[in-house]
């Protein structure tokens, strides 16, 4: 359907993509995953038409090619329904042509063949499209996606409604080929699990960015990783993704930076499922351990980032944080919410669910004090301090500089009364010292959101509130999310739809069900634990005379740590060396089979697949091989 070969991208002297290829087929689902700014957006847009430095892309004729940017580009005069009506112009000039052809094969029942064989032809095409009742088909989509407000303009939407709008947009156009920057940011659970179910059927092919780790491992056939402009290609899950960078970097380097640390707790983490986060985290420490203590650290010259993140210490707790005696929500004669009562106690973290709409964000802003409970009243404690981290980054000013953005006294930053230089500040949220006096519209979206978190943590609080905190985050740094929100003394609420990373910090659940579907009336009720104990105790709601049972995974038996054989020594000193060599030739046949050319000698054709199955599954086992090796111990 479409081939990318030999992509060639660079911004000044920063090499974006360096011989780089791809090819779409139907019913491959690609996740595209990679740090924040690798220029995963920017690949997208390359396939979606741009031109690049170097390199071609190759279309199929009639593909049709649809792509979802993290900012849409949308008429700000056009009604919703007018904006995913756009996307269907397609689908409905062929119900319109099909209905002229039918009429007149109607009048003249012995016209010529080829209108009836051109009236099959466009019911095909349409039933593809999603039928002949387009109507109904609005109307799933847009309800599916939490669209309420069918008849607004778009200049009255916010950024989040804009990008549910734009989605649905391309989601009507249904296209060959779908590419998708972050689909799942701003949607609810529910929405989520509409387009897994959407794209798990379709036979279009789809490119998608996403962090989102269980999103990645519902959907993705393949997970593709741009590191250092060059793809690297990896069976799901996400878990088997991390595994591999991480194998890979070990290679290169044979350092372990805290960047990868932080990757093998993720990895660890995982790998321990929901039985391990009920025994504060054991098994997820003790492998991460296990892993660093294997390797040699390089020298502190050759480390090229060092992430620590810093943050303001906890403002001293009082006896009460918040409080929140019968609180409720209305908006006009619409009641959101109400006879909500919770006591809020220090170390306790809130993750908060619901569809769109029914009042996460107001009951956020009444946290925050910015608005007052339409019913009831909360008390805040005399010590309590609130911040708030901004899901559409508004407080961000896109012509400031990153230096301006953070430092308030020239060059330092000041935590509590710890004065750090702006360029070592920048580091231990990842970016380069050298990025000082870069402009924020320069960032990408998950760049952004880190510096949003790096102005956050400069203050004294004692209660954080956290509005979809982990859109556009690359792993590494939603594993330092992770640990702020978990080394953190005071009270947390989260408003998150990342169901790992709800997993990995939450303490408690606080869900809105809605109990009216006339009035859009909802129940808040609270739960112990995590989204997945949360998820638990709601199917044994629903199935209460079915007993279900816990898997307790049986605690691994340590064994007496072994040495290496010189033979083995001399094995682990070759691998790496044969994994460069065969990744290489990997790479030579992906481009060649790239090319369409190839296939004109069929047996060529099938002797470069078969030698790239090969190829494939050598470096597996290497790698495999490899790990095994280290673990074993050094002599």
């Amino acid at each position: 359907m479409l081939n990318a070969s030999n992509l060639y991208l660079s911004f000044g002297d920063r090499v974006i993509l360096n011989d780089v290829s791809l090819s779409l087929l139907p019913k491959e689902r690609l996740a595209l995953v990679g740090q924040n700014g690798v220029g995963k957006s920017s690949l997208l847009r390359l396939l979606a038409g741009e031109s690049p430095d170097g390199g071609k892309i190759e279309k199929a004729k009639g593909v049709v090619v649809a792509i979802l940017n993290q900012v849409p580009n949308l008429d700000e005069n056009l009604s919703v329904l007018e904006t995913v009506r756009l996307g269907m112009a397609e689908h409905l000039a062929a119900i319109a042509e099909h209905q002229r052809l039918c009429e007149a094969l109607g009048q003249n029942p012995d016209a010529h063949p080829e209108i009836v064989t051109k009236i099959d032809q466009l019911a095909e095409f349409i039933e593809h499209k999603g039928g002949f009742d387009t109507d109904y088909l609005v109307e799933t989509v847009l309800s599916r996606l939490g669209i309420a407000a069918k008849e607004q303009t778009i200049k009255t939407l916010s950024g989040g409604e804009r990008r549910r709008v734009d989605l649905a947009r391309i989601l009507l156009m249904a296209p060959d080929i779908y590419l998708l920057d972050e689909p799942t940011n701003h949607l609810d659970v529910k929405a989520i699990q509409f387009l897994v179910e959407i794209f798990t059927k379709s036979t279009s092919a789809v490119l998608f960015v996403s962090h989102d780790r269980a999103f990645v491992d519902e959907m993705a056939t393949k997970i593709v990783e741009l590191d250092k402009g060059k793809l690297y290609v990896h069976e799901p899950p996400f878990a088997n993704y991390l595994e591999n960078k991480l194998i890979r970097e070990l290679i290169e380097e044979r350092s372990l930076h805290r960047r990868e640390r932080l990757m093998v707790g993720e990895l660890a983490w995982l790998r321990a499922g929901t039985p391990a986060r009920t025994t504060k985290q054991n098994a997820r420490i003790d492998r991460a351990y296990e892993l660093m203590d294997q390797i040699t650290k390089d020298s502190e010259a050759q480390r090229k980032k060092q992430l620590q993140m810093a943050t303001a210490r906890v403002k001293r707790l009082g006896n009460t944080i918040l409080e929140l005696e019968n609180v409720g929500a209305a908006i006009g004669d619409r009641i959101l919410f109400r006879n909500f009562s919770l006591k809020v106690g220090a170390g306790q973290r809130y993750g908060i669910l619901g569809p769109n709409g029914v009042g996460k964000t107001t009951l956020l802003s009444m946290l925050a004090g910015k608005n007052k409970p339409s019913f009831g009243h909360i008390k805040f404690g005399k010590n309590t301090h609130v911040i708030e981290f901004d899901q559409h980054r508004e407080k961000l000013d896109p012509n400031a500089t990153l230096k301006e953005t953070l430092a308030d006294h020239g060059d330092y930053v000041y935590i509590d009364e710890q004065k750090i230089h702006i360029a070592s500040y920048l580091e231990r949220y990842l970016f380069s010292g050298g990025d000082a006096n870069r402009k924020v519209s320069g960032l990408s979206g998950g760049e952004q959101n880190r510096l949003m978190l790096a102005k956050l943590f400069r203050h004294q609080a004692n209660c954080l509130l956290l509005d979809e905190p982990t859109n556009d985050l690359d792993v590494s740094s939603l594993a330092v999310l992770e640990e702020i929100v978990l080394d953190y003394d005071g009270v947390v609420f989260v408003v998150s739809h990342d169901r790992s990373f709800l997993d990995h910090v939450c303490t408690h659940i606080i869900a809105f069900e809605p109990t009216n579907l006339d009035t859009k009336e909802s129940r808040i009720e609270v739960y112990n634990g995590n989204y997945s104990d949360y998820r638990e105790q709601k199917a044994r709601e629903s199935a209460p005379t079915q007993e279900i049972k816990k898997t307790v995974q049986p605690q691994r038996e340590r064994t007496r740590v072994k040495k290496r054989t010189f033979k083995e020594e001399q094995e682990l000193t070759t691998i790496s060396s044969l994994i460069e060599n065969l990744e290489k030739e990997r790479t030579e046949l992906h481009n060649l089979l790239s090319n369409s050319d190839i296939f004109r000698d069929a047996k060529a054709a099938q002797e470069k697949v078969e030698r790239l199955k090969i190829v494939e599954d050598e470096i597996e086992r290497l790698y495999a091989r490899w790990q095994e090796l280290e673990e074993i111990g050094s002599n």
